[in-house]
């Protein structure tokens, strides 16, 4: 996960932030795998979402798709897939960073709206857009 982690982000998550993440949060990955006969040998993760969930809402704490497949379609069907999944979720919550015009751009697809902004939220003073989704 945090080759993948690497790869993918400009201001990657540290390995020891990254392993708090899994161990305090719930986490949902896509994997590829290579077919052999009968056999599914070398799983590759592809992407991984980090949320949190309270009642009947859920925050988006981190997403992550390999570089190696970022404009494929993963992100957005492992989004689909957690959504759809997470029944009981009737808002979901996030922020983005301002410049980030893919993941805006993949979250504006899947419904989320921008309902607020935090400014110079970052330590490169982007600001955090804050998107929500209520189904």
């Amino acid at each position: 996960m945090i080759a993948i982690e690497k790869r993918s982000h400009t201001f990657a998550l540290s390995e020891k932030t990254l392993s708090d993440y899994l161990n305090h949060y719930e986490h949902l990955g896509i994997f590829d795998s290579k077919e052999s006969g009968q056999e599914k040998q070398n799983k590759n993760l592809l992407a991984f979402v980090v949320y949190q969930k309270v009642i009947d809402e859920a925050e988006i704490i981190h997403l992550v798709c390999d570089a190696k497949v970022q404009g494929k379609g993963i992100a957005y069907q492992l989004m689909q897939t957690l959504i759809q999944q997470e029944k009981n979720i009737t808002t979901w919550h996030l922020e983005v960073r301002e410049h980030n015009l893919s993941a805006i751009k993949l979250y504006e697809k899947l419904g989320f709206k921008l309902v607020g902004r935090r400014k110079n939220y970052y330590k490169n003073n982007d600001d955090a857009l804050l998107m929500a989704l209520v189904l």
